[in-house]
């Protein structure tokens, strides 16, 4: 192949390629379930930012949370990429730099929308939207520009004329037929986990006598799942249809790939269908049911991108082929901080999941003209200051 591609490491790889793979799929399984939730929150909070605002005030507690987790497990399967791929997503990343370097500035200024919402929420109502709109924003922009170099880094066979063209990395990918059918696979499962979310939400709150509040809830999380089931399926499809044929034959063929991927389909479709027979139903068993169904999924969907990801690569680089030079005790002290970093995030979670549920519930039960006397007088104070 006439790819200008760089040398393997010449350290090696620190453990071997299955243990590393299955590292990498665990934290990036747990990375996808944090940004799924984010993006998805924040999607379903700037629908239902005036129809729903009990919703969207779950989301706004709730997002900050959502990024801090989502910044915390992307360090991690980051990491396991540039170890195995690191040739090609290092080359991919130096050709579209420009807009690698600008995640970083995006990450924080939607980390930052999220906490001014949750701060400003109740005295600066009007400026909401805006803020709403712009963590969105951040969030699929970075998304996108993360799909971009990752599919910039399996095609090796376009960096030479991608250079050519934009020698300063300005530009983004061009010529690839899967990068939007990759980008919707990456933000529809958002809406899922979303609705999920709402689905658990909607179970607490018909459990705790909030039935109304209940029945909004798990109305936008069903429907939510619902759409980003379908949607999943079309883009599943779309990649399909324009992937290349090698791809196709593997998904045709006997083996792990289509196993996976129809798995995926059927723990998806398992989550919803949990998520519908929740309907006025008080327990959490069943949301709870659907919520490890749809984890499951994800984690299926992660292994069949990365097979994808060896097929397209099988032309100039084999994993197994790679030399390898074990560090144990290097592994030893990463298990050890991983499995203790995982139990106390856990713990943490339970109960911060807890106090959102409850402030759900207290803001539930609250009577219902509240939030409107407060915009009411928020308005009225801005007109006075306007008359003076």
């Amino acid at each position: 192949m006439n790819a200008p591609l760089p040398p393997f490491d010449p350290l090696g790889l620190p453990l071997v390629p299955w243990l590393l793979h299955a590292i990498a799929y665990l934290t990036l399984t747990l990375h996808f379930a944090a940004m799924q939730f984010t993006v998805g929150g924040a999607l379903l909070m700037l629908l239902c930012w005036r129809r729903q605002p009990g919703i969207a005030r779950f989301f706004g507690t709730a997002l900050p949370l959502g990024f801090s987790y989502l910044v915390t497990f992307g360090i991690p399967p980051l990491l396991f990429v540039q170890v195995i791929y690191g040739q090609f997503f290092y080359s991919s990343s130096v050709l579209i730099g420009a807009y690698w370097i600008a995640v970083i500035p995006l990450i924080i200024g939607g980390y930052a929308a999220s906490y001014w919402h949750r701060m400003t929420r109740d005295v600066r109502v009007q400026n909401q939207r805006v803020v709403i709109a712009t963590i969105v924003a951040c969030v699929l922009l970075v998304g996108y520009i993360y799909v971009n170099n990752l599919a910039l880094s399996l095609r090796p066979d376009l960096w030479l004329a991608h250079y050519a063209a934009y020698p300063s990395g300005n530009a983004l990918v061009f010529g690839e037929p899967t990068l939007h059918a990759r980008y919707l696979l990456f933000v529809v499962p958002a809406l899922m986990t979303a609705g999920m979310a709402l689905v658990l939400r909607a179970s607490f709150l018909r459990g705790r006598g909030a039935t109304a509040e209940a029945d909004s809830s798990y109305t936008v999380g069903v429907r939510s799942l619902a759409v980003g089931f379908l949607l999943e399926v079309g883009a599943a499809a779309w990649f399909g249809v324009a992937a290349p044929p090698a791809v196709r034959e593997a998904f045709a063929a006997p083996g792990a790939l289509p196993w996976l991927a129809a798995a995926s389909a059927l723990l998806a479709l398992g989550a919803l269908v949990a998520a519908y027979q929740s309907q006025g139903r008080a327990g959490l068993g069943l949301p709870l049911l659907g919520a490890h169904l749809l984890l499951g999924a994800v984690a299926c969907l992660v292994v069949v991108r990365d097979l994808v990801r060896q097929i397209y690569l099988r032309p100039y680089f084999e994993v197994s082929s790679a030399p390898v030079l074990p560090q144990w005790g290097m592994f030893a002290a990463f298990a050890l901080v991983l499995v203790t970093g995982v139990a106390f995030l856990v713990v943490t979670t339970r109960q911060t999941v807890q106090g959102l549920l409850a402030a759900s519930r207290r803001a539930a039960a609250a009577p219902a003209g509240a939030s409107a006397r407060r915009r009411t007088g928020v308005s009225r104070r801005g007109a006075t200051r306007s008359r003076r």
